[in-house]
């Protein structure tokens, strides 16, 4: 788990420099990291690294692909949720997407790499997929009731 940062406000040593920062450039530091002090900015940027780095190494662990194969399928996909299509955040901004996998390959939450199937929103992977069980006839049916209407037949008898 990565170390967090700590950011002091109260900075009595008016000689502390980041330590990434060139040295014609060397801004104050207000961020205490392992091995000194850093600026905000390059505070930003070790946190954006090591959430990339936390990600690659989700997938591997996880699903046995790297980073460039989860792009390569999402890009194969249309950069969408293989399923409903376009999903965006709250915000507007685009979500990451999960990685479906044939849980009867690989029993449990890891994969062998082979058995993933797409890449999914989370509504798709967790209640579509996840809630029938990937039962095929459970959404054969489901498909049915937003072609057909069955209940129509029943509440209008008379138009039948």
């Amino acid at each position: 788990m990565p170390r967090r940062t700590r950011k002091v406000e109260d900075s009595t040593d008016e000689k502390r420099k980041c330590i990434d920062c060139s040295p014609d450039k060397n801004r104050p530091a207000t961020y205490k990291v392992r091995g000194g002090w850093v600026c905000a900015t390059h505070n930003r940027l070790r946190r954006k690294k090591t959430k990339q780095q936390s990600r690659d190494s989700y997938l591997k662990r996880t699903y046995n692909i790297s980073e460039d194969e989860y792009n390569e399928v999402l890009e194969s996909q249309g950069g969408t949720c293989f399923i409903c299509g376009p999903i965006t955040g709250r915000n507007g901004s685009a979500k990451k997407l999960s990685v479906d996998h044939d849980h009867k390959c690989c029993n449990g939450s890891r994969s062998c790499g082979k058995c993933v199937r797409a890449i999914l929103c989370t509504n798709c992977n967790r209640y579509i997929l996840g809630h029938v069980r990937d039962n095929i006839d459970a959404l054969k049916r489901a498909i049915q009731v937003i072609e057909e209407h069955p209940a129509q037949k029943v509440l209008r008898k008379d138009e039948v």
